[in-house]
């Protein structure tokens, strides 16, 4: 499978998970400028990152 199949991990930028079968509108979004839904934010690490490291959520930060 093509790299561009997988949601790649945010530490390594290694393959996490086959995301070529997803079809949810939002989850598209967050690489398809064309999606109409606003995309969803998330964190990704490989199953060997996970062992090391954690996803944390904050809160984001506004520039109003």
């Amino acid at each position: 499978m093509a790299l561009c199949d997988y949601a790649i991990c945010h530490k390594c930028e290694g393959k996490a998970f086959y995301d070529a079968n997803i079809s949810d509108p939002a989850y598209c979004a967050t690489w398809d400028p064309e999606e109409e839904s606003d995309p969803i934010g998330i964190a990704v690490l490989c199953a060997e990152c996970n062992k090391t490291y954690e996803a944390i959520i904050v809160l984001r930060e506004c520039n109003e």
